[in-house]
């Protein structure tokens, strides 16, 4: 599995005000319904950058590896069922 993560590594390393050290790291966190839940854990010098600019970047970041290398991120679907009642 991490083999399949390292391209998110990556783009969180190569992130913009993403500090190499101590090294970012990325992990699994959770299995969701229709998800994989992953958390990336960097430093950003708060002196040079926003912490939000950074973590949009990060997070910018990973959708574009994800792309990149086929994987597709689907936005939540819910189905709705309309019945009449009579």
């Amino acid at each position: 599995m991490i083999g399949r993560l390292i391209f998110f590594l990556n783009a969180v390393k190569n992130a913009e005000g993403v500090e190499p050290t101590p090294a970012p790291s990325i992990y699994v966190s959770d299995l969701g319904e229709s998800a994989l839940i992953l958390k990336a854990y960097y430093w950003c010098d708060q002196k040079d950058g926003n912490i939000l600019d950074v973590q949009s970047k990060v997070i910018t970041a990973i959708k574009k590896a994800a792309e990149t290398n086929g994987i597709n991120l689907p936005y939540p679907i819910q189905t709705i069922r309309l019945e009449r009642q009579e």
